[in-house]
């Protein structure tokens, strides 16, 4: 008996140890990024993905859209209904010499499909975007809408389009369910024509905390007991690039650099906008990840991301149609807040929306002390000012205009107080 079950025994562990081989030979056969998309041949001519990671927002979703520019086959996009339309931000301008529908299902679930382009910038993804499509995207890169269906594997060479933002139409194809799609690839490279842009800056010789070339307008403390205004200095980031600097003076606590492309035709901006803390005014820290709540957010975008102290990562919740989008942050305890900044770095595709912020000490009555009509767009700034006493504070994202706040993107919050 004891030989029978020590057999018995030896039968099992063999049996688990293939078992185990196996689960790891499948993970290894199973790439975190798949190198297929990083490149294509058309044509004899080799063309570089430039879209990887490029921000994506979806009409009518059921999924996340990051599965779309993740450079991942084992991540699958799931249209809602039977159709799709797809924004893509590329995050600069590009030369764009070629594209890839990745089709999950094979011909079964292919699709035709239309690729509109445009070099300035749209309101993705809100009813701005829907009603005035055809005047925001007027160049048409590449249309099979003629035909019943395209490859699982769709690559094509394009007509060296100018493109930062893009925007893809699926249609239904007759016996298809939803669109399921692995990835959407843009191919070529940067353009000559790309927005002039800084390298750096930096204020009485040390870095700008969080400075980022898409970033345009940034507010700096100084301290109570300051006395004038620190010096600015800034570096270009491509050679040709001219920097006009303007500091900051008695009359004018801003101080700005005037970047212009090398023929003159393209200029940005940056502010720093310096404002003096009142006496023992500071940042107010939130009291843990787990004390930061937005009304949803897309996977990878959770609200906590508003205010980790890195302006690269964000809170952005899911569209709707109908909802106001509030983010609210326990403090802990009760403080005096004076002002909250609010970054929008990447506006999720550049929307522009408008803001309030509802303070609570008891976290179920809330009252509004700031009501902004001005608006926030991408690549900036706001610094909203107030004095109420609150442990919970809230604020609230709405459209501009009668269109909803859609989509939201909330690159950093800061929050001041005693």
């Amino acid at each position: 008996m004891r030989y029978r079950i020590g057999a018995y025994l030896i039968v099992i562990l063999t049996l688990f140890a293939a078992f185990s081989g196996c689960v790891r030979k499948t993970e290894q056969e199973t790439p975190a990024i798949d190198t297929e998309y990083d490149t294509v041949t058309l044509n004899g001519k080799t063309h570089e993905c430039v879209s990887l990671g490029a921000r994506a927002v979806v009409k009518g979703r059921n999924g996340t859209p990051d599965y779309l520019t993740d450079g991942r086959a084992d991540t699958v996009f799931e249209a809602e209904g039977n159709e799709a339309t797809l924004f893509f931000d590329l995050g600069r301008l590009y030369t764009i010499t070629g594209a890839m529908i990745d089709f999950e299902g094979g011909n079964k679930n292919a699709r035709p499909f239309v690729i509109e382009s445009i070099s300035g910038l749209p309101r993705f993804g809100s009813r701005h975007t829907e009603q005035d499509g055809d005047k925001l995207f007027p160049e048409v890169i590449y249309d099979n809408s003629a035909a019943s269906n395209a490859d699982n594997e769709t690559a094509f060479e394009v007509d060296y389009y100018f493109a930062r933002y893009l925007r893809v139409r699926v249609f239904p194809a007759e016996g298809s369910g939803n669109v399921s799609i692995r990835e959407v690839a843009f191919y070529g490279y940067p353009s000559g024509n790309e927005e002039p842009r800084l390298d750096s800056i930096t204020i009485d010789g040390k870095a700008l905390d969080g400075f980022d070339p898409e970033l345009l307008k940034y507010h700096v403390a100084l301290p109570y007991s300051s006395d004038g205004y620190p010096v600015l200095s800034a570096k270009v980031k491509d050679e040709g690039v001219n920097a006009e600097i303007k500091q900051a003076n008695e009359g004018n606590g801003t101080a700005a650099v005037i970047v212009t492309s090398q023929d003159g035709k393209q200029k940005n901006e940056y502010e720093v906008v310096f404002f003096k803390l009142k006496e023992g005014e500071n940042v107010i820290p939130p009291s843990g990840s787990e004390s930061i709540r937005g009304s949803s957010f897309i996977a990878g975008h959770e609200a906590e991301k508003a205010i980790d102290g890195d302006p690269l990562t964000d809170w952005a919740p899911l569209p709707s149609e109908s909802e106001i989008y509030a983010l609210t942050v326990d403090l802990g305890s009760t403080y005096r807040v004076s002002r909250v900044i609010d970054i929008n770095r990447n506006g999720r595709a550049g929307d522009i929306y408008n803001m309030a912020i509802d303070v609570s000490v008891d976290g179920e009555h809330f009252g509004r002390v700031y009501n902004s009509d001005q608006g926030i767009e991408r690549g900036q700034s706001l610094n909203m000012c107030f004095d109420a006493e609150a442990r919970y504070v809230r604020i609230c994202y709405f459209g501009i205009n009668g269109y909803y706040a859609d989509p939201v993107d909330v690159s950093e919050i800061i929050i001041y107080g005693y």
